[in-house]
């Protein structure tokens, strides 16, 4: 395996984990119990990351980049709120709601500058910025996917 693959991957490993991921994951899955939540966040964080592979990821950003966290202020009241009212668990509807959950990792990826994304970035002039971006990409979803089936657990 290419040592930039394996960089790439370990990279979107630790991007995983970061706060804002682990936050968020957390959050939706307060919200909207789903062993899924993890998965469909880092498919849509996936998104803005291959955006940025191909070179526009920048115009995305630059235009988005107040949101995400706002997204991350907007999660941790209604956690909040539902923890002092001591309401029971939602129930799950027969169809998650994907589409927010893939905007919400959208957002966050644009509004976000981490040290392991920026290090991927940085990588990415040393070789081809394809397979690193596919290998963060699927290092951060495993991570994020095994957090997301964790938090139902």
């Amino acid at each position: 395996m290419d040592a930039l693959a394996v960089m790439g991957l370990a990279l979107g490993m630790r991007h995983g984990t970061d706060p804002d991921h682990l936050a968020a994951i957390d959050g939706l899955t307060r919200i909207r119990p789903r062993t899924t939540n993890g998965i469909y966040f880092a498919l849509g964080h996936v998104l803005v990351v291959m955006l940025l592979v191909m070179g526009i990821g920048h115009f995305l950003a630059s235009r988005l980049a107040f949101a995400g966290p706002w997204s991350l202020i907007l999660i941790g009241p209604v956690n909040l709120w539902r923890l002092l009212r001591g309401a029971a668990a939602p129930r799950i509807r027969s169809r998650p709601i994907v589409v927010q959950l893939v905007l919400l990792g959208m957002l966050l990826a644009a509004g976000f500058e981490t040290a392991s994304q920026l290090s991927a970035l940085i990588l990415a002039g040393q070789g081809s910025a394809w397979v690193l971006g596919v290998a963060f990409s699927f290092g951060m979803v495993l991570v994020d996917g095994l957090d997301g089936y964790h938090e139902m657990a």
